[in-house]
């Protein structure tokens, strides 16, 4: 019997631990606009700042890196790290660029990570969280800018014109040929 309570006085205290260490597990979000199955489109020569937001419901800093498409992306802030707010966030900004020689339907692939730095959090064992997010850049045609055209003057009007230039040079001649 002293067992048997001795164990369930056991299994009590690891649920207990388990409870408490689950309220202090933080994860943070990654949230952005374009991903594989949205893809960003952009032209070639083409530029464009894609804002990636970051959000926690706890203080962090999270450290940016890009795994994939280096060629075409680069983060726009001078550090590296951004500082996330308790119940707040941030954006992260990330120009990408198509080179002026890519081809039409070409795709690339642009994936950037999001890692906790770790604190200084003495005699406490931390697990380091990191979010990748990935989304495709097409490279689609440059949309044809149609240009208004100022209305030009009608087939009428220009016969017309001829017309009255032709009577103005008849009048005249005959003015000419009179005085003679």
């Amino acid at each position: 019997m002293k067992m048997k309570t001795k164990s369930i006085k056991i299994f009590e205290l690891t649920v207990l631990v388990l409870l408490i260490s689950i309220m202090s597990i933080s994860a943070f979000g990654v949230g952005c606009a374009y991903s594989n199955e949205n893809p960003l489109k952009l032209y070639p020569g083409e530029s464009l700042d894609v804002l990636i937001n970051l959000q926690n419901n706890e203080a962090i800093q999270l450290k940016a890196s890009i795994l994939e498409g280096v060629e075409i992306a680069e983060f726009l802030d001078a550090n590296d790290v951004y500082s996330v707010p308790v119940n707040g966030w941030v954006n992260a900004k990330l120009k990408v660029s198509v080179p002026a020689s890519a081809s039409i339907g070409q795709e690339y692939a642009v994936t950037v990570s999001f890692s906790e730095v770790p604190g200084a959090q003495v005699g406490t064992v931390g697990f380091s969280t990191i979010i990748e997010k990935s989304f495709k850049v097409v490279v689609a045609e440059k949309p044809v800018v149609e240009t208004p055209q100022g209305e030009g003057m009608s087939t009428t009007t220009i016969i017309l014109l001829i017309i009255a230039i032709i009577v103005v040079i008849a009048i005249i001649w005959f003015l000419i040929k009179r005085k003679k």
